[in-house]
């Protein structure tokens, strides 16, 4: 046995000692020392950079999906279906719809005017008094009146007969005196005047659009402008295709001379009638300014 003195160690010992010493620092060098870095390697193919999207259009985040759980596209990226609008021709074709039979009945309906009241109406008291006659009965339908006298009849015949254009051998009276009647004695409420037309058809619609425009009759001479009648209406049937536009068919009329002889108290006629009894004008005692025409006495 090796006798160790207090404090000393021998060479051998010492050795040992390094040796142990330096097994400890290469262990707890491996203990602390970083694990290795795997080099690149140089055969991998390399990741192409990605290619920014356009301005306006961020690129979408790949985000990792889970295979338990995948990720589902945004139902809000779905472009949303829609009914597409109606164009302007597709809404056009909707207003053509044809119109209602109610609407279409209303548009065919004829046109009926007439002016009449029975206690204005008054027959001539002599046969040659037609158109005081008839004067007295326009006056009683203008101003509401229902004066059917004689007397009246008769003071009217005066003051026509004083106002005739013209001078006659008979007891008749002219247009023009007609009309200075109806003005006179409905107390100048009125605007009537002899007319005459070269054109029948243009005579027909100035009967009707006087009485359309003031609501009074119109006197006619008929018979050659022997004989006065009152066109108290009218009736004609409205041109679908023209709403504003219409064709007359008859004129409802009333003579003095009272039935069988003349319309009355009112009667309607047909156009074709009508035309029958309006004629041209013919004063055969001298020559007149109407002769030839067709003669009314309207507003």
């Amino acid at each position: 046995m090796i006798a160790i003195r207090r404090g000393t160690v021998s060479s051998g010992a010492r050795r040992e000692r390094r040796v142990l010493a330096a097994m400890g620092l290469v262990v707890l060098g491996l203990l602390l020392a970083p694990l290795p870095v795997a080099a690149a390697d140089p055969t991998a193919t390399p990741v192409p950079t990605t290619t920014p999207a356009p301005t306006g259009t961020p690129a979408p985040t790949a985000t990792a999906s889970r295979s338990a759980s995948p990720t589902r596209a945004p139902v809000a990226t779905l472009a949303p279906v829609t009914s597409p609008r109606p164009t302007a021709g597709l809404a056009t074709v909707t207003y053509r719809r044809a119109a209602p039979v109610a609407t279409l009945a209303v548009a065919v309906r004829p046109i009926d005017v007439l002016i009449y009241r029975d206690t204005a109406m008054v027959k001539q008291f002599t046969n040659y008094w037609c158109v005081p006659a008839t004067t007295q009965s326009m006056v009683n339908l203008i101003l509401g009146t229902s004066d059917r006298t004689k007397a009246t009849q008769e003071r009217y015949y005066k003051g026509i007969r004083a106002h005739n254009r013209y001078t006659y051998s008979t007891k008749g009276n002219d247009p023009q005196g007609w009309a200075w009647g109806l003005r006179s004695y409905s107390g100048n409420t009125t605007t009537y005047q002899a007319r005459s037309f070269t054109n029948k058809t243009a005579s027909l619609e100035a009967i009707a659009e006087s009485i359309d425009r003031t609501g009074s009759p119109v006197g006619v001479t008929v018979h050659d402008g022997t004989h006065a009648w009152i066109v108290l209406g009218y009736r004609a049937q409205p041109d679908p295709a023209a709403p504003s536009r219409r064709v007359l068919t008859g004129f409802y009329v009333s003579g003095p001379l009272g039935s069988p002889t003349d319309p009355w108290p009112y009667k309607f006629m047909t156009m074709t009638d009508f035309r029958s009894h309006f004629t041209r004008y013919h004063e055969w005692q001298r020559s007149v300014i109407w002769e030839g025409t067709w003669v009314i006495i309207s507003q």
